[in-house]
């Protein structure tokens, strides 16, 4: 393509361009990992490692997904209690007829008091949206079907300890992210669209740039699967014209998570998400509640408004060999604004499941989980515990 042509290149028209070298570095990926698999023997004498899984999981939201992920680590010298830095791969394909790759690095520096991490991810993710408020039906759903990409980056600094994750720790962060809203079906009973107007914010699609500050208390025992301590994280992300993002919006995140032994192997765990949407934004950055790490049971994303809060409790015990068990109640709902917030209004997902620890010496887990709401069963499958 000429030089003039790429400069006058829509972002649409640019995605669509990316569409077959997307597709053909997936593919590379792919080669990548599994080659790298072979030399595994020579890469581990020089203390990073290179690995790849293929995965299964359910949702939903997906129906069966299947993919394959590879990791890159480079570890501290031996006998060293620093966290190793990494990078993950993965590309996937649904039943829903979703479909990505990614990059996903955690790097450390400065003695572990410094942290970068971030996503690389291309997709194209046929989704279903319900409307706005907290008393949507089934019926609701509009299908539609975005094509984009994102790149989000967070840095983060040791304030308090000798470490992140050993204290207090704060930084910056920053997303860019562009869709393109290639249909929108019609709802399934026919009734009138909400999204298939086209006037809600980011129904036509464009660019969605953020930049804000996050704050992170961290005290786990594990990052997988920690058994004491607590998590509590808060980000505030402002998207505007000044950025190149099609609105402006400010979204705040309050994330946090309390872990206590109560008795040989048994856990109580807790988790608080509250979310907060200001100015106009679009509306995927609406804040939601379901899916297999929020209120299980409910479709990721049915239920959105301007605020929502989740609320999470969680029993977890051993089973027997590398199997254990969790038993759950969570609750959750949106509202416009805090004051209309109703303790009957929430919607609770009640179940439990179990998870199987993979490798003998490590808290990665496969986890199963069956989430109820009102009287209708859901079945999650993924990796490591939900929260």
């Amino acid at each position: 393509m000429p030089r003039s042509a790429i400069q006058a290149a829509t972002p649409r028209q640019i995605v669509r361009l990316l569409r077959p070298l997307m597709r053909t570095l997936i593919l590379i990926t792919l080669f990548s990992v599994l080659a790298g698999r072979a030399a595994g023997q020579e890469v581990q004498q020089t203390r990073t490692a290179l690995s790849v899984i293929p995965f299964l999981s359910y949702t939903p939201e997906t129906r069966i997904m299947g993919g394959i992920g590879g990791f890159y680590t480079v570890r501290p010298d031996s006998g060293s209690d620093k966290r190793p830095s990494s990078i993950a791969m993965a590309a996937e394909y649904t039943q829903e007829g979703q479909a990505g790759a990614g990059m996903y690095p955690e790097m450390y520096a400065a003695e572990d008091r410094i942290r970068v991490t971030g996503l690389l991810e291309y997709y194209i993710n046929p989704y279903g949206f319900f409307g706005i408020g907290n008393a949507n039906t089934e019926s609701a759903r509009e299908i539609y079907t975005p094509e984009g990409f994102r790149v989000h980056g967070t840095v983060i600094h040791a304030i308090t300890g000798e470490r992140v994750g050993r204290g207090l720790a704060l930084g910056l962060r920053a997303e860019l992210r562009y869709d393109d809203i290639q249909s929108i079906a019609p709802r399934a009973d026919g009734g009138t669209p909400v999204l298939g107007q086209r006037t809600l914010a980011g129904s036509h699609g464009g660019w969605y740039n953020g930049l804000g500050i996050v704050a992170l208390y961290d005290t786990r025992n594990s990052l997988f699967a920690p058994t004491d301590g607590e998590l509590v994280e808060a980000s505030v992300v402002h998207y505007g014209k000044t950025l190149g993002s099609v609105t402006h919006a400010t979204t705040t995140i309050i994330d946090g998570r309390l872990y206590r032994p109560l008795a040989d192997g048994l856990t109580y765990a807790a988790h608080v998400q509250i979310w907060n949407a200001g100015g106009s934004p679009i509306f995927t950055q609406i804040p939601h509640i379901g899916g297999a790490s929020s209120v299980r049971g409910v479709y990721d994303g049915r239920y959105r408004d301007q605020t929502s809060i989740a609320i999470q409790q969680e029993l977890r015990f051993p089973l027997f060999w590398r199997f254990s068990g969790a038993a759950f109640v969570d609750a959750g709902q949106v509202m416009p604004a805090w004051q209309q917030m109703r303790m009957g209004a929430f919607h609770y997902g009640i179940g439990g499941g179990v998870r199987f620890r993979i490798f003998n010496d490590d808290d990665a887990a496969l986890r199963v989980d069956v989430g109820v709401h009102r009287g209708v069963a859901q079945l999650y499958v993924g990796f490591n515990e939900a929260f």
